[in-house]
C-alpha cells in the first residue's frame, strides 16, 4: 500500500477484484466506495499489475462500486469493457482468485473470451457459443507454488504466497547456508553463511569503495559488507547474482546505540541457477556442501581465492591479436 498524504492512496489500495467479506470505508481524497477486507489481509493493488493502464484500473473500479463484484471474466469483460489484452494483464496477475480461478485457469478463460457471433452466423451454428463454454472450463494441471511464485514475480515483482527462499531452503541448508533471522542470535565475530535475493546493491562515494548489499529470504533480511579487495575477487558474483550466498562475520554495533547487524563478506557464491528449480517438475537433488566445512577456521577467509585479489583480471576472454610468426620462404 501506499501512503499519500497520510492517507491511503485511492487507486493503489483497492484489491485487484475483491471479495465481499467484512466492509471497511475508504478515507482520504476521492473515497468513492466501500472496500472489503479481511482480518490480517494484505492485498495488493491494480497499480502493481504490470502493464495495466490506470484508466483501465479506474473503469474496473468504478464499474465494481457500481454494480457490485464481477461474476466471471466474461461480466467484466462486458461489464468494464476492458480489452482481451488488459483481461490477461489481469491473469497474469492472479486477479480472478477471488472468482476461484488461478492464474493458468483465467488465462484460458479469457482466451475463450470474443465477440458475439452476428444473428445470421449464430444461426447457422447454433452450437458455437456451447463450445465456447466448454473450453473455458476444460480441466487444466494445477499449478505449482513455485510456479505461482515466478509469475507473481514477473507480473507483480514480489508474491505474496511464499519466498522462493523458503521453497529452496531444504537445498540451501544442505548446502551450508542459514537463515537470516540467524543473524540476530550469533555474537560479534562469528561466522555464518546466508542467501537470498539481492535487493539492494550500493557503493556511496563516501564509503572508500566498500560495498553495501542487502539480501532478503524468507526469514527477514541481511546487510553484507564487501571489502574492495573481496569485491575484485568475487565481482561477478557481486555485480550478476540474483539469489547470491555469502559468509564472513557477524558485525554488531557496539555503543552508538545502533542495532543494525552486518555480515563483513569474505566469500560470495552466485546460485542464480536454482531458481529454476521453482519451476523444474523434477528439480535436481542439491545436497551438496557448498560453504567450505572449514568456514570456522580463523584463517579461512584467507584462502587463495581471496589472497590473489589484487591481480588485475579480464572479465571476459582475451581477444588481443595473436602474434604470428613470421611467413617462410620457399625461393
Amino acid at each position: 500500500l501506499s501512503p499519500r498524504r497520510g492517507k491511503l492512496s485511492a487507486f493503489t489500495d483497492t484489491p485487484l477484484l475483491g471479495e465481499r467479506e467484512g466492509p471497511a470505508q475508504r478515507e482520504g481524497e476521492g473515497a468513492r466506495a466501500v472496500l472489503p477486507v479481511k482480518a490480517h489481509a494484505l492485498r495488493l493493488g491494480l497499480r502493481r499489475s504490470t502493464g495495466l493502464k490506470e484508466e483501465d484500473g479506474e473503469r474496473l473500479v468504478a464499474a465494481r462500486g457500481a454494480g457490485g463484484r464481477f461474476r466471471d471474466p466474461r461480466d467484466l469483460w462486458r461489464r468494464v469493457g476492458l480489452s482481451i489484452a488488459a483481461l490477461e494483464v489481469l491473469a497474469r496477475g492472479d486477479a480472478f482468485r477471488s472468482m476461484g480461478l488461478d492464474r493458468r485457469q483465467a488465462a484460458w478463460a479469457v482466451r475463450a473470451l470474443g465477440p458475439e457471433p452476428l444473428p445470421l452466423f449464430a444461426a447457422a451454428d447454433p452450437e458455437a457459443a456451447e463450445r465456447r463454454a466448454a473450453e473455458a472450463q476444460a480441466l487444466l494441471p494445477d499449478m505449482r507454488i513455485g510456479e505461482h511464485v515466478v509469475e507473481d514475480y514477473v507480473s507483480l515483482s514480489l508474491s505474496l504466497k511464499q519466498h522462493p527462499a523458503a521453497l529452496l531452503r531444504d537445498g540451501l541448508a544442505a548446502a551450508g547456508f542459514a537463515p537470516a533471522e540467524r543473524l540476530g542470535r550469533l555474537r560479534h565475530g562469528q561466522r555464518i553463511a546466508v542467501a537470498g535475493l539481492v535487493l539492494v546493491r550500493q557503493r556511496p562515494g563516501s564509503a572508500k569503495g566498500v560495498i553495501f548489499i542487502t539480501l532478503e529470504d524468507e526469514s527477514g533480511v541481511a546487510n553484507l559488507v564487501v571489502m574492495p579487495p573481496v569485491f575484485e575477487a568475487f565481482r561477478r558474483e557481486v555485480l550478476g547474482a540474483r539469489l547470491l550466498g555469502a559468509s564472513g562475520r557477524v558485525e554488531r554495533p557496539r555503543g552508538n546505540g545502533s542495532e543494525v547487524i552486518h555480515l563483513k563478506i569474505d566469500r560470495l557464491y552466485n546460485l542464480s541457477d536454482r531458481l529454476a528449480d521453482l519451476t523444474a517438475e523434477d528439480p535436481p537433488r542439491r545436497d551438496k556442501q557448498v560453504v567450505p566445512q572449514r568456514e570456522g577456521h580463523a584463517d579461512a577467509a584467507f584462502d587463495g581465492h581471496i589472497a590473489r585479489a589484487d591481480e588485475i583480471r579480464r572479465p571476459t576472454a582475451d581477444h588481443r591479436a595473436e602474434k604470428w610468426p613470421r611467413a617462410r620462404s620457399f625461393r
